[in-house]
């Protein structure tokens, strides 16, 4: 019964409407993101929010978007040495574009554990890892978007 209260032409524009305010104050935060002067894990702001979303970028060039509730830790786990290919994400996908293994695989031969096995991409992640630090990094939003 719920779900036929929730799937009626009032509801679908209600969520029509929520939706079209949600992009359209995209605009300006994404503008704001842009003016910000970067920042690396090194000089993150002390008063930054608790929770957002994150952009690593280096020059104009946008390279990664992430979210956390955890904004601060969640930054600077992407380039600690001991993380591993599931909380790096940014320094794999890196590591990734670096050796030339962007296709996904969800076989465990070129599994994301099967890749960092490999000498060349063990070393292109671990580099990533290191030099991530020197990548940019902006905060969009005060809070993300709740579903």
């Amino acid at each position: 019964m719920d779900k036929l209260l929730r799937d009626t032409p009032l509801a679908r524009r209600r969520n029509a409407l929520a939706f079209a305010q949600l992009v359209e104050a995209l605009q300006p935060s994404f503008e704001r993101l842009l003016a910000m002067s970067p920042v690396t894990t090194e000089t993150l702001l002390r008063g930054m929010p608790k929770s957002g979303i994150y952009l690593f970028s280096e020059g104009s060039k946008h390279l990664y978007v992430g979210r956390s509730n955890r904004l601060r830790s969640r930054i600077r786990r992407h380039g600690v040495a001991a993380s591993k290919h599931n909380v790096a994400s940014f320094a794999f996908l890196m590591a990734r574009k670096e050796t030339g293994r962007v296709t996904a695989s969800y076989r465990s031969e070129g599994s994301r554990a099967q890749l960092v096995k490999e000498p060349a991409f063990a070393k292109a992640f671990v580099d990533a890892k290191g030099g991530y630090v020197n990548r940019c990094v902006n905060d969009i939003r005060r809070r993300p978007p709740q579903r």
